[in-house]
């Protein structure tokens, strides 16, 4: 019974080390990238406003990378980014469908790829004045600094739009 039990620990010892050394690869790998890192939010339910101070994290949906708030994404109705802020990560935002606002620092510097996608009520982005790389217009849509890309429209965007 002896030679048994150790003949089968000799066999699968290996095995069960190299398992176990993928698998706690896998979880720190998927861990540092689900990681949103030094961001800082809260919602305040009551008025649907997020605040957010820190960069957003960059998400996957295929991949199952959320940004931290998507579970109340639905109770989100407006986002107010902080000074300091520079990144929108791809998909940072992407289907708060009840938001309305979006308020941008004048340190941002980047917008990922559908940060705001599925955003259907969303009707204005205003952005500090400050800030050198974007501007939003008195209808809420928002562009490069000199106004010759127009960047997003909202979603929720209903009208004639005047593209200068």
């Amino acid at each position: 019974m002896k030679a048994t039990v150790k003949k089968f620990l000799r066999c699968t010892f290996p095995i069960l080390l190299v398992s176990l050394i993928l698998a706690l690869f896998s979880v720190s790998a998927f861990a540092e990238e689900a990681d949103p890192g030094d961001t800082w939010w809260s919602l305040d339910m009551e008025t649907g406003i997020l605040y957010v101070d820190g960069d957003v994290p960059q998400c996957d949906y295929w991949l199952g990378y959320y940004p931290p708030w998507y579970e109340w994404r639905e109770a989100i109705t407006e986002v107010r980014i902080s000074e300091g802020v520079e990144e929108i990560g791809d998909d940072g935002f992407a289907e708060c469908s009840n938001m309305t606002k979006v308020t941008l620092p004048s340190t941002l510097k980047t917008i990922g790829d559908h940060a705001f996608v599925y955003c259907y009520e969303l009707t204005a982005f205003s952005v500090d004045e400050k800030n050198p790389y974007f501007t939003s217009d008195d209808q809420g849509v928002l562009y490069t600094k000199d106004m010759k890309k127009l960047l997003i429209c909202p979603g929720g965007f209903t009208g004639k739009l005047v593209i200068p």
